[in-house]
């Protein structure tokens, strides 16, 4: 998902880079989250904790459907 996300965020910050959608938390994902992280002012660790899956939920949902983030999206564990 967080591939996802980030892709389709890429459409409105050109920025963060697109990543394929593999399920592996490479280099290239690694370094879209950090361009993310720096983009929106979060502490730049190429991780992805709960304030980092919590901000891009946000915007994914303010880029794809215009309206803030559903209450349920973070799955409870820092991705790395």
């Amino acid at each position: 998902m967080i591939q996802t996300y980030l892709t389709a965020i890429h459409g409105a910050y050109p920025e963060i880079p697109a990543v394929s959608t593999t399920g592996y938390f490479g280099p290239v994902t690694r370094a879209a989250v950090s361009a993310f992280q720096r983009r929106f002012g979060l502490t730049e660790t190429g991780t992805v904790s709960a304030n980092t899956w919590d901000e891009i939920a946000r915007v994914y949902s303010d880029v794809r459907f215009g309206f803030d983030k559903r209450p349920y999206q973070f799955p409870g564990y820092v991705i790395q």
